[in-house]
């Protein structure tokens, strides 16, 4: 079975896919390691949807029509004093070119299209995921549907709420949530796996310095090997 790995970002995505004997840090359909967690709609009347960098380029041209960093408005409530700081910030740092309006049965907040359409922050956050899962099947040479378990990573500050509407634009993406991993955590697995010296502890600062938030965590690594004896 295939598990599908990815490091969520705020501006960049980042996918791998582990079978047994085969892990590998999967490439996009433009051969690049990274992918814009953009979301971009042609106007009408052809209002096709672009992802990636190519959705990336109509920022710069419709950015009415351009979704970005929607994950950060994930299970947030409008009415939340912080989320509404937050989202004001974003949008004077031109950050958040769309408009929202407020979900009145939710109160959580809607993208808004255009006049008539609105859509989730878990509709836009699922279009992103599907799409990663659609090239790191084709990457690894699997069918979509061989492609379904995931482990996605999440800022250690997220709450629970906001942690479900993750799990929830999975679902939407056809996608089953294994673990969610915080970020800090996730580095510090795969250092231990990969460059901590066996049978020794080491005591780490890390720091995820990403687009919107920085991240610090105090970490003690061990990379031991468990011995076991057969006995006669």
């Amino acid at each position: 079975a295939a598990v599908l790995g990815i490091d969520f970002g705020t501006h960049w995505i980042k996918a791998a896919v582990a079978r047994p004997g085969f892990f590998d840090v999967v490439e996009n359909e433009v051969n690049d390691r990274k992918t814009s967690t953009t979301v971009a709609f042609a106007p009408p009347p052809d209002p096709q949807r672009v992802l990636g960098k190519t959705g990336l380029r109509v920022l710069f041209r419709k950015p009415k029509q351009v979704f970005i960093y929607a994950n950060h408005l994930l299970g947030r409530l409008a009415a939340d004093a912080a989320t509404a700081t937050a989202a004001n910030e974003l949008r004077d740092a031109a950050y958040l070119p769309f408009d929202t309006v407020v979900d009145e049965q939710r109160g959580t907040y809607r993208l808004v299209l255009n006049d008539t359409y609105t859509l989730a922050p878990e509709e836009v956050v699922g279009m992103v995921l599907r799409y990663v899962r659609d090239f790191a099947a084709a990457a690894s040479k699997l069918a979509p549907a061989q492609l379904q378990d995931c482990v996605i990573t999440v800022p250690s500050y997220a709450a629970v709420h906001e942690r479900q509407a993750l799990v929830n634009a999975a679902e939407l993406a056809g996608l089953n949530v294994v673990a969610l991993v915080s970020a800090p955590s996730a580095f510090a697995v795969t250092y231990g796996m990969e460059k901590a010296p066996l049978n020794e502890t080491q005591n780490l600062v890390i720091v995820d310095l990403g687009a919107a938030a920085l991240e610090a965590a105090f970490v003690s690594v061990t990379n031991a090997v468990n011995e076991q004896k057969r006995q006669e």
